[in-house]
C-alpha cells in the first residue's frame, strides 16, 4: 500500500514541477518581449533546479521529464515551431540538469 501512495505523490510532484516551469517560463517570455528578445530573468530553470535539489535523486528523472514537458509546451504555446521549441527546450533542460 505504501508504494502506491509514494508513486502518486511523486507523480503529483512532477506535475507541479511541470506546471511551475510552464508558468514561470511564460513570465520569462513576457519579460523577454519587453527587452528586445533578451530575457534578463528566466525563473523557470532556477525554480526547477531548486525543486529537484529538494527531492531524493530517484525523483530527478521524473522532475526532468516534467521540466522538459513544461518547457516544450510553453514554446509551442508562444508560437515557436516544433524544431525551435525542441532546441530551446533542450538548452533549458541541459541548464537544469
Amino acid at each position: 500500500m505504501q508504494i502506491g501512495k509514494d508513486w502518486k505523490g511523486r507523480v503529483l510532484w512532477a506535475v507541479m514541477v511541470g506546471l511551475a516551469v510552464y508558468l514561470l517560463a511564460l513570465l520569462g517570455i513576457y519579460l523577454q518581449r519587453e527587452a528586445q528578445y533578451i530575457s534578463s530573468l528566466w525563473p523557470a530553470n532556477a525554480v526547477a533546479i531548486a525543486l529537484l535539489l529538494g527531492r531524493p535523486r530517484r525523483d530527478w528523472p521524473l522532475g526532468l521529464i516534467a521540466t522538459l514537458v513544461g518547457n516544450l509546451l510553453l514554446n509551442l504555446t508562444v508560437g515557436n515551431g516544433l524544431w525551435p521549441a525542441a532546441g530551446y527546450t533542450t538548452v533549458n533542460l541541459f541548464e537544469v540538469a
